[in-house]
């Protein structure tokens, strides 16, 4: 079992290392290696026993046979466990998260024990419920299933870019977006533009390479620190080139790599001259707007911004 990359032994491995969003990911998985694990070397009591013995339950989506009362949670036989500051967050949440789900979280925030804050508590559960209805994770969606977005009408304004990853389901996950449809293997990444209803407008090429194959670019994630990143191999070197905080590339005529940032940020090289000169035009008619991504289809560019 890992965690962030890391290798997780015992049970104060699991608080210290633990990932929200990698542990909804992998929950089946983990539930397996929970079934695999000696409890009695992994935990320090019985107690903590009973809280991943709950906890297994709930991630192979068995059916829990316990309850909450007067701030308390019951755990197997006739024990009771006192849920203190977890009890008024869990209750603030009883309308958008089942019973069932929020016994689930409860037994895990249980064992997380100290290592958790009220405040990261509450972002856990707020995490849950992104994962549960794919809603974005601030600008990044993480993907477990197949998925297909609305589809929005076209625009270049006000336009939302997303990056969707896949950092654990192996079998692969396919992202559909009207007829455009991408297969993310594990440590795959692509960016999706999105208009303000959360439709999606279209998703953005997520590889690039020339004919003779001399450059090749290729967007990634990190699947530990959940990073996109932009890998650039070149025919004639032996390292990978990876750029972060990317939105959007292309390779120009030439073998000339252009990186298109979030943050507006253009790098390409001078003697791009057809794109600098429509760069230049852009920002002239439309002043203090920013550039979020870009596609250039035989020598068309597109700009969409914000």
């Amino acid at each position: 079992m890992k965690f962030q990359g890391v290798e997780i032994l015992r049970i104060t491995d699991f608080r210290r290392f633990f990932d929200m969003e990698e542990f909804l990911v992998n929950s089946k998985q983990y539930a397996e290696m929970f079934q695999e694990t000696d409890l009695e070397l992994f935990c320090n009591n019985m107690l903590e026993g009973q809280l991943i013995s709950q906890l297994r339950a709930w991630c192979s989506g068995k059916q829990l046979n316990a309850t909450f009362n007067d701030g308390q949670i019951s755990l197997i036989g006739d024990t009771w466990m006192p849920l203190g500051n977890l009890a008024p967050i869990l209750n603030d949440f009883r309308e958008i998260i089942s019973y069932k789900d929020r016994l689930g979280l409860a037994y895990l925030f249980l064992l997380l024990k100290d290592a958790w804050t009220p405040e990261m508590i509450r972002k856990g559960c707020e995490t849950f419920l992104c994962f549960k209805s794919d809603k974005p994770m601030g600008d990044t969606i993480s993907l477990h299933h197949d998925i297909e977005f609305p589809l929005g009408k076209p625009q270049v304004s006000n336009v939302i870019s997303r990056y969707l990853i896949n950092i654990g389901y192996r079998d692969g996950v396919k992202v559909k977006c009207g007829s455009n449809v991408v297969k993310l293997e594990i440590g795959d990444c692509v960016v999706g533009l999105f208009n303000e209803a959360d439709e999606c407008i279209c998703l953005l090429p997520n590889r690039a390479c020339t004919e003779d194959n001399s450059v090749k670019m290729r967007m990634k994630v990190d699947v530990t620190s959940k990073q996109p990143y932009v890998e650039i191999f070149r025919k004639d070197s032996d390292k990978a080139i990876c750029i972060k905080d990317v939105s959007s590339f292309w390779i120009e005529p030439g073998g000339y790599v252009v990186v298109f940032k979030k943050d507006g940020f253009v790098d390409y090289d001078s003697r791009c001259y057809s794109l600098k000169m429509r760069l230049s035009k852009f920002n002239q008619t439309n002043p203090g707007k920013t550039i979020v991504a870009a596609v250039n289809n035989d020598g068309f560019y597109t700009f969409y911004y914000k």
